[in-house]
Parts: structure tokens; sequence; C-alpha cells
């Protein structure tokens, strides 16, 4: 599918770039042989022929520079967000730098997210949700996965907090509880007491 003619602000020139099969501008433009007609990417890939049915071999190419230039040029407002305005040629930049109703893949698809959303819900909803982000143990400060701190290491974290059997409530770290040095402190004291009697 290609551009709606009314994104365009000069829409004379517009119309001499109306794809043949879906009437629209045409988006990314091909010519569909030696005839030169012309039609979007994507309307290319759904047929075998010219449809004005020439009689010229069909082999879809990318057009000549000379075609490109005017057709680069045509200023138009953003066929996504309506916001932007600028060239046809630069359209493409826009979705994928700053267009916040472009889709994009999450930021975390490196491991494994296959999420894909408009940026303005990737960047304020998905990635504070998302379960593979990266996150701070609370305890230890290590950087995990969501998945993986919320499933594996807060179950071996050597500072977690756990219940004390000396002291009850009392939560101290797996790595290092102070009632267990004090309690092996005493130990010591009572040998050294039972030694002095004998």
């Amino acid at each position: 599918m290609g551009y709606s003619i009314d994104l365009f602000s000069n829409k004379g020139a517009a119309e001499s770039f109306i794809c043949t099969l879906c009437l629209d501008v045409a988006s990314n433009p091909m010519f569909v042989g030696d005839c030169e007609h012309f039609m979007c990417n994507d309307c290319v890939k759904g047929i075998d022929q010219c449809p004005f049915n020439c009689n010229t071999p069909f082999h879809p190419r990318n057009p000549n520079p000379g075609f490109l230039r005017p057709y680069n040029a045509l200023k138009l407002s953003c066929n996504l967000c309506g916001l932007w305005e600028g060239s046809l040629g630069d359209l493409s930049t826009h979705h994928n730098k700053e267009c916040l109703l472009f889709t994009i893949s999450c930021p975390h698809r490196h491991r494994g997210c296959q999420i894909k959303q408009p940026r303005n819900n990737m960047n304020e909803i998905h990635s504070q949700i998302c379960s593979q982000r990266v996150l701070p143990c609370p305890h230890c400060e290590s950087q995990f996965t969501h998945n993986n701190l919320k499933n594996d290491h807060l179950k071996s974290c050597e500072m977690y907090p756990v219940k004390c059997r000396n002291h009850g409530d009392h939560q101290q770290s797996k790595e290092c509880c102070s009632c267990v040095v004090m309690k092996r402190f005493r130990c010591l004291l009572f040998v050294r007491y039972l030694t002095n009697l004998f």
C-alpha cells in the first residue's frame, strides 16, 4: 500500500507518482519492466505481469536516479502521527528515530523478547514491564534480567535476608549472621572457662 495523496502539500506533483495497482502515491516504488510502469514494492510482490498487459518482460527493478530525485523531494505529513512534515526521502528516518506511532521491536530483543509495539507504548509501558529488562538485585546489587532475578537469583543470593534461628524475626543475610559469630564467641569463652576449672 502507498501513501494517501491527501498527505502531500503539492498534490499535483504527487499525482505523477501514483501506483498503478493501489492508486496511492507509491511506497518504495519499483519499475515492473522495460515499460517503466511502476508501483509500490509491496504491490509488485503480488503480481506476475504489468497491470497494463504490456508486451514487455516482467522484471521488477529499482527506479533510476532521475525518477527518485523528484519523488524523494515530495513534501508530506507523516502517514502515522500526522505531526511531522518533511520530504518523502526523509520519512523513513523520521519513522525509525522519532515517530511515536511507528512500530518498533523491544530494546531487549537480543535477550529474547519478541514484542513489537508503537514507540509510545514501548517507551511508556512495555519497557517498564518487559520480562527481559535488566534490574539490580535489591540485596547484592548485581544485575539480572527480571526473569532470572525473580525465578533463580533470589533463591541463591548470598545477601538475601533470612530469619535468624537465634533471634526469631531478626533478619540477617545468608552471607553473615552476627548472632552466629556471637554464638561461636560464647562457645570459646565457655571452653576457656571449663579449662580454667580443671
